[in-house]
Formats: C-alpha cells, sequence, structure tokens
C-alpha cells in the first residue's frame, strides 16, 4: 500500500535525504583513527553509527538500545555492519576523544549550505538566528572525567561541609525563523486556535513586528 505525501509536504534533495546526510556521517566516521590495536572485531565506524542511532531513536539507554542488535531494518537505515552490545559501545567509545567529531558537524552544515536548504533561515543580512539551551545529562559525587564541570557546595555551612559535585554539561543551538513555523502538528493547532499572535517578519526594509 503506497500512502500519497500529507498536504503542504516538500520535496527533498536526494544529497538532503535521510540516506545521504547518514552516509556523509559514515564516511566521517571511516576517517577516525581507531585507538585500538590490532584490528578490532567491531569498526569504530560501526560505533560510532550505533550510538547516533541510539540518540535518533531516543533510546533511553544504551540496555535498551541493545535490545536493537538484531533489528535488520535499523542497520540497513543507518548504514550498520555490526551493533556492538551496550558494554562494548562503551569500552571502544570512551576513549576517543570529542575533538574527532567536531569536523562532522561541518560536514553536514555544510552539505545542507550547499543544497540551499538553509536559505529560508536567514534571518537578517544573510545571518541566521540560533536559540540557545543548556543542559545538564549527568552528574555524581564520584564518577568524573577530565572533562567533568566541577562543582563545589557548602549550602552555607562553612568549608569543613564542602560537597563536590562533577557534571556533563551541554549547550544546545536550535535554528528558528518566525516566518516558517515549522514545528509539529500539536503546536500548529494551538497557533491556530490562538489566532493573530505578534511576531518578526522579515521586510526589504528591515524587520516588522506584526
Amino acid at each position: 500500500m503506497l500512502l500519497s505525501p500529507f498536504p503542504g509536504a516538500r520535496k527533498v534533495r536526494k544529497q538532503l535525504s535521510a540516506d545521504a546526510l547518514y552516509a556523509l556521517l559514515g564516511e566521517g566516521f571511516a576517517r577516525i583513527p581507531d585507538h585500538r590495536q590490532p584490528t578490532p572485531p567491531i569498526p569504530l565506524r560501526d560505533a560510532l553509527l550505533s550510538a547516533f542511532a541510539m540518540f535518533s531513536l531516543k533510546d533511553p539507554s544504551l540496555l535498551a538500545f541493545d535490545d536493537r542488535r538484531s533489528d535488520a531494518n535499523m542497520k540497513a537505515l543507518f548504514g550498520i555492519g555490526q551493533i556492538p552490545s551496550d558494554t562494548q559501545t562503551r569500552e571502544i567509545l570512551d576513549p576517543l576523544d570529542p575533538e574527532h567529531l567536531r569536523p562532522l558537524f561541518g560536514d553536514v552544515f555544510r552539505q545542507l549550505q550547499r543544497g540551499k536548504a538553509l536559505e529560508p533561515f536567514e534571518f537578517y543580512n544573510g545571518g541566521y538566528l540560533l536559540a540557545l539551551d543548556g543542559t545538564g545529562y549527568f552528574s555524581s559525587q564520584k564518577i568524573h572525567c577530565a572533562s567533568c564541570q566541577v562543582k563545589e557546595h557548602n549550602y552555607g555551612h562553612g568549608e569543613q561541609n564542602l560537597s563536590v559535585v562533577f557534571a556533563m554539561l551541554m549547550m544546545l543551538a536550535f535554528l528558528v525563523d518566525q516566518t516558517q513555523q515549522l514545528c509539529c502538528p500539536l503546536f500548529q493547532a494551538v497557533w491556530k486556535k490562538l489566532g493573530d499572535v505578534p511576531c518578526i517578519v522579515k521586510t526589504d526594509s528591515g524587520l516588522l513586528v506584526v
């Protein structure tokens, strides 16, 4: 049974499809030097793609993702040869320097720019509007690494009661656009119900609040 595209759906350029972008990530992962010697049974590329798939599918934990190891459809979707177990994933990826992953953000961003996917998000004078948010995703008083932020608290009880907490933090950046109103159907329903609300519109003479 073939389903027709939903109303208003836009055609996606081949180089901007999920398959193309996943393949781009796979190529980048394959260039990262493997710290393990001799040649391991599970390539670093597969371990990295598996971790990417876990976050993309929003699995709550490595253990939950472990149940997908025999999922042939997921392997084909993300181009994964072998999926490591949760223990293997930690052993493979924990020693990896995150700096090796940063160039891949540039690779994907350039692909989007070349495909003109970001043109609708140009906000003012060719720039983009970013919404930033910070969050913490791990904290412990015992487990830590060199990348952890150290928080010291005495809760007003003096240095002799000093408590140290190690935390992993991240900053998230979102490209936003006031005029496209791209979001989930739930937001669109609320927007329609609210009717006229103030927003910023781009015009030839500058920005206009309506």
